[in-house]
């Protein structure tokens, strides 16, 4: 993202997979300061994605400075 956030939205459309794209987004919009929108990713994350993707949930959590719910 390098200070470009605005840019990186449009290229998480591009993404294929759901997954790895609900996860730029959570990191995205933490980055952004937009934590609603990235709590609204994060929570689409666990609910489709925990099971196969436990480590990009700890990253958004780790991402955001909530390091007890990273390492849950």
């Amino acid at each position: 993202m390098e200070g470009r956030q605005q840019d990186a939205l449009a290229e998480i459309e591009r993404v294929r997979t759901d997954a790895t794209r609900a996860w730029l987004y959570a990191v995205t919009y933490a980055a952004q300061g937009r934590e609603k929108e990235s709590d609204a990713a994060l929570k689409e994350l666990i609910a489709k994605y925990s099971t196969r993707a436990a480590y990009s949930v700890a990253a958004v959590y780790a991402r955001r400075n909530q390091r007890d719910e990273a390492f849950q």
